[in-house]
């Protein structure tokens, strides 16, 4: 509503002032190109040049590269994993994985998942880090033209803004890792290891690896915690800032309409 009472007050403040009908409307519609279709598509490519943000291809390749230097849990010879088969038997003060008191495999599992997600996290890290930065430059060209003020100002209210995003892909992703972990945890001390490894040839092996439906239904429901208002406000507070100073411009506009025309 605020959005369109600037826009109306404009018309009228330019139609006072202008010469002719024919004038104001040229006016007009010239103003409404460049504050709606030429500056924010500009702001856009300057942005994008300014803080490019690399391709999916890109970001995947690069990460399945470091997750390949992180090691390999299935490789007896990977060095980081038979460093840690050395520490956990160290640990437990015993000689093989076979006599461990937890599942061997879901000791793995679970440094795999720890080291795994912490790049992961690390990789969205960098993202959100770059897309902060683009957000920050198209908030920039809200003084050039209330259409991206009242856009940023919407998102951020609507709760559908950059913020919002990453805050749920990260409590997404701390609900996952938690989730996987829980099921690591049940895999290390509810699955004996012996079963583990006869699984695929006995099949009473098979039934002693099955846990009880009790552990599922205790597994939580995620739950979004979205941002409060005073939140939303607050993150909002720029856009308005600006829509506001674009408010006092009409305003302005106004104000030497009426004097011209009290003249």
């Amino acid at each position: 509503a605020l959005y369109l009472l600037l826009w109306v007050a404009a018309i009228v403040a330019v139609s006072a002032l202008a010469r002719s009908a024919s004038a104001a409307v040229l006016t007009l519609v010239g103003a409404w190109t460049l504050a709606a279709v030429v500056v924010p598509r500009v702001a856009v490519e300057a942005v994008l040049r300014a803080e490019p943000l690399p391709s999916r291809v890109e970001a995947d390749l690069r990460l399945q590269a470091e997750l390949r230097e992180l090691g390999d849990s299935h490789d007896a010879n990977d060095p980081f994993f038979a460093e840690f088969r050395r520490r956990t038997l160290e640990r437990h003060g015993v000689a093989r994985v076979e006599d461990l008191p937890l599942n061997w495999r879901g000791l793995v599992s679970a440094e795999g998942e720890t080291l795994s997600s912490r790049l992961f996290v690390e990789y969205a890290a960098r993202t959100a880090a770059i897309q902060r930065a683009q957000v920050e430059r198209v908030d920039a060209f809200a003084w050039a033209t209330p259409v991206v003020a009242i856009a940023g100002a919407s998102r951020r209210l609507a709760g559908s803004g950059l913020d919002d995003h990453l805050r749920f892909l990260a409590q997404a992703e701390a609900h996952r890792y938690a989730l996987i972990q829980r099921l690591n945890r049940l895999h290390a001390e509810g699955v004996a290891y012996a079963d583990d490894l006869q699984r695929s040839r006995d099949p009473g092996a098979e039934r002693r690896t099955r846990v009880a439906a009790t552990h599922w239904r205790r597994l939580p429901d995620f739950g979004f915690r979205a941002a409060c208002p005073a939140e939303r406000l607050a993150e909002a507070r720029p856009a308005l800032l600006a829509l506001g100073g674009w408010g006092a411009l009409v305003l302005a506009l106004l104000a030497g309409a009426a004097r011209r025309l009290g003249r």
